[in-house]
């Protein structure tokens, strides 16, 4: 790391775990201050995340692109971006960040396990398909990460003890919530956004994959998980939209769900026999991992 990545990194580190600390003493203790105060710590940390992104594409001459390290950096500013965002748009829905700032603590964690030193582009990655490819998936993770945190908070909002009181003697932060409808609906947006994300991922990694093995598919773990996880936000949206289900059971999904999304990203590359590894910086034939 140069210094100010350096710097710029742990100052982000800081700030997402004040914002953690901020937000679980407003949802604790059932304060609106501590999370005015965790929406706008988590603020800086965006910020401060984004200079280290900046700091190392100035020192590698390249896009944080060409390691797990820097795909991780990139990856927790982008699900940082979605919960900043949302919450300028509705500041109700601070509670998610006691949800997000961990989840991207736990990121930037396992960023520094795989050797944040620098690397030279491999011509394998320097490819504009893969750039794309990249690119939609980040937005299709931290789509459904939100929308994964909304759903927690649906669920805490219908828990029976709340539900069977009326709005008026309801406690401080859960009455600040939006209703439960506004709540689902947000999970569905979230997750439609983050389902063509996910399809346009695909296709693209389809033709980045016929340029570099010369084959569009060869059920590679992270191809085959990365399929199946497509087709459970698909069959998520086919039951909200065809069969009209709502409530608990689609919260509960959109929550299970985000976990196939983060074991096709981090936990096929931990089985081996991946060409998706950017261990050693280059990706490996079919042939090679057979």
């Amino acid at each position: 790391m140069s210094p100010l990545e350096y710097t710029t990194f742990w100052m982000t580190v800081a700030a997402y775990t004040l914002g953690a600390g901020l937000a679980l003493w407003g949802i604790v203790f059932r304060k609106d201050r501590p999370l005015a105060l965790a929406t706008f710590v988590c603020g800086i940390g965006l910020l401060t995340n984004c200079v280290a992104i900046g700091a190392r594409i100035s020192f590698t001459g390249h896009l944080p692109v060409a390691s797990r390290y820097e795909n991780i950096l990139l990856g927790t500013a982008v699900v940082m971006f979605f919960s900043v965002l949302s919450l300028v748009k509705r500041p109700s829905l601070r509670p998610i960040l006691v949800f997000t700032s961990p989840f991207a603590l736990l990121m930037l964690g396992y960023a520094l396990l795989n050797q944040p030193r620098y690397t030279t582009m491999s011509l394998v990655l320097d490819n504009l398909w893969m750039f794309v490819h990249i690119f939609f998936a980040w937005l299709g993770y931290g789509a459904y990460s939100l929308a994964a945190a909304i759903g927690v908070l649906y669920l805490l909002r219908a828990r029976k003890t709340f539900e069977e009181l009326p709005e008026e003697e309801l406690p401080a932060l859960f009455a600040r919530l939006p209703s439960m409808p506004v709540l689902e609906d947000l999970i569905f947006r979230y997750i439609i956004f983050g389902f063509v994300a996910h399809v346009v991922m695909i296709v693209t990694g389809c033709i980045w994959a016929r340029d570099l093995w010369g084959t569009y598919w060869s059920w590679d773990p992270v191809e085959t998980w990365s399929l199946l996880s497509a087709i459970l936000y698909g069959l998520w949206i086919h039951l909200r939209v065809t069969l009209h289900w709502h409530g608990k059971r689609m919260a509960w999904l959109a929550v299970v769900a985000l976990i196939s999304v983060i074991f096709a990203f981090w936990g096929t590359s931990l089985l081996g026999n991946t060409g998706h590894s950017l261990d050693d910086l280059k990706l490996r034939t079919p042939t090679e991992i057979q």
